[in-house]
Parts: structure tokens; sequence; C-alpha cells
């Protein structure tokens, strides 16, 4: 999701739950956006300080920006990534 998606959703969001004014506007939309945003990078994990659970599925990015799956079976296989998510974090709640 780019940053122009999550300004326009929360943009929308605003509009259709605002009571009065602007005044309740903003909040709800800064909420929603910085909300979406937290949300997006909270399943990154940095690579440099942090190692994913051995037996476990994740996606990787790494240094040069290619998008990897991996199923980790040693921590010292991280050699490249920038950072890393666990596949199970990045599906949607129901």
């Amino acid at each position: 999701m780019k940053r122009e998606d999550i300004e326009k959703v929360a943009d929308e969001f605003a509009n259709k739950e605002y009571e009065i004014s602007d005044i309740d506007r903003i909040p709800l939309y800064k909420g929603f956006y910085h909300g979406a945003e937290w949300r997006i990078n909270s399943v990154w994990h940095n690579s440099k300080t942090e190692v994913p659970d051995v037996n476990t599925i994740v996606l990787v990015e790494k240094e040069d920006g290619s998008i990897w799956q991996y199923k980790v079976f040693a921590k010292n296989q991280m050699l490249g990534w920038k950072r890393w998510a666990y596949i199970k974090d990045l599906i949607p709640n129901e």
C-alpha cells in the first residue's frame, strides 16, 4: 500500500465519520492515517537486530531491494537481508 492510498482511505473515513466540523474530522483523519502506517510497518523486523524463529516462513527484503520468501532453517542464513516479516503477520485479520 502506498502513502497516497493510505491518505485517500483516511480522507474517505474521516469524511464519512465526522460529526460536526473539521475539528472532529482532522483527528479522525490523523488517527486513521497513523494507525494504518503503524500496522504496515509493525510487522517488519530489522535483520541487524532481530532474528526470525527457526521453522517459520518469512518474507524478506534483501539489501538489493529484491523480495524473497524463505523457510527459516538456521539463524545464520540472513546474509544480505535488510528486513523480514512473518508471513502469518501479513495475512489480514478476519
